[in-house]
């Protein structure tokens, strides 16, 4: 009985996590003021898409596939160091990250466009326990037509993301 229990855990937490983000859609009071009033907060992607197959590279240079980082569940966050709402929901992405990462769900960050050293300069101030990537060319966020950050990706184990999140969440 106790592992049926812990096997119901993690499915639970991730409908709570999207009921909250709804309902943080429905009700929140703390977006981004760069997203127009009329645009949706979150998308649920029909169909889903996959993953895409680019580079990323890590803050040490090493250039890697972002399919290669994305495993299990995830949330992948675009952001900018130039960006205040970014700045703000980097805590509470962190505390995601660290609150249920042992369950299999990682938050992945991935820097839009910034110089690495700018980047690195910012963690200095700002460490973060999830794993951060650079998109230098803009390669990613030109495939997944991102035009405003923070934006956020839920990706499910099997490499296929299922919904987009537009602006500051209160996770």
């Amino acid at each position: 009985m106790k592992h049926f229990f812990r096997f119901l855990a993690f499915p639970a937490f991730l409908l709570l996590l999207l009921l909250l983000i709804l309902y943080g859609v429905k009700n929140s009071s703390s977006l981004t003021r760069s997203i127009p009033p009329n645009w949706p907060k979150l998308v649920m992607l029909d169909p889903q898409l996959p993953v895409p197959d680019l580079p990323v590279y890590t803050l040490h240079g090493e250039k890697i596939s972002l399919k290669e980082v994305v495993k299990g569940w995830t949330l992948l966050n675009i952001w900018r160091v130039d960006c205040p709402p970014c700045q703000q929901e980097f805590p509470i992405l962190n505390d995601l990250h660290k609150l249920y990462r042992e369950k299999g769900f990682q938050v992945v960050g991935v820097n839009k466009g910034e110089p690495r050293e700018t980047v690195k300069n910012f963690l200095m101030k700002k460490p973060v326990s999830f794993p951060i990537y650079l998109d230098l060319e803009e390669n990613l966020s030109s495939a997944l037509d991102i035009y405003l950050v923070p934006t956020s990706f839920l990706i499910r184990p099997d490499g296929n993301i299922f919904a987009e999140i537009f602006g500051v969440q209160e996770w």
